[in-house]
């Protein structure tokens, strides 16, 4: 509870400095964040589900899985169009963190 009180603080001082200009023209959007975040979770989900779900019928399995990744991808490609620096600074401060998580995991099960 105390690390998620103090991640929500920190997201305010975040949000508060980027609306009063202290990033300079940089301003984060939070909404757009969560979308970007969904939507590129959702193309490794459905390649998992392409190689496990051996019981369903071909279209089921390959079909239906790959139109939906590739409007997940659309979906994720407009974004990161629209506000490139945005979506990059996102997506390299979101490896960092993964990085360090991996490198501090103490259990072995990750590969």
């Amino acid at each position: 509870m105390v690390m998620a009180v103090g991640i929500s603080f920190l997201w305010l001082g975040v949000i508060f400095a980027s609306n009063n200009g202290w990033f300079g023209g940089f301003i984060f959007s939070l909404p757009d964040f969560y979308n970007f975040s969904f939507f590129a979770m959702l193309v490794p989900i459905y390649i998992c589900f392409m190689f496990k779900a051996r019981e369903e019928r071909a279209v089921k399995r390959f079909l239906f899985p790959l139109i939906a990744a590739g409007g997940a991808g659309f979906m994720f490609a407009t974004y990161w169009i629209r506000s490139y620096t945005h979506a990059l600074v996102y997506v390299c401060t979101f490896i960092g963190l993964a990085l360090i998580g991996f490198l501090l995991k103490n259990d072995k099960t990750v590969l």
